[in-house]
């Protein structure tokens, strides 16, 4: 199984436990993409957040919720990742999400 499919059956599987153990989404959600945002894995944020949208359990503020999480746990970036972390930025839906701290 390759990555890309992978993390569509891992966010299938947290869909299943949200709605089984009624956890918080956004909780849950943002717990993981502080994982990803902390091992720098931008390609496999970037699926998140796409299975995510598909998964329906979601609204687009909680998604640049996510991909905000996911992009300070990354930390500063340095010139080879700014690129990266720039594609991140440009998922954010709302303007207001685009004024990281």
């Amino acid at each position: 199984m390759d990555d890309n499919n992978f993390l569509i059956s891992y966010t299938n599987l947290l869909c299943v436990f949200i709605q089984e153990f009624q956890l918080e989404t956004a909780a849950v959600y943002i717990l993981v993409a502080q994982s990803l945002g902390d091992c720098r894995y931008y390609s496999h944020i970037k699926q998140f957040i796409s299975c995510i949208r598909d998964s329906g359990l979601s609204d687009p503020q909680l998604q640049d919720k996510v991909l905000l999480a996911a992009i300070k746990s990354a930390g500063p970036s340095e010139s080879s990742q700014s690129k990266d972390i720039e594609a991140l930025s440009k998922l954010l839906r709302y303007d207001s999400s685009k004024v990281i701290e």
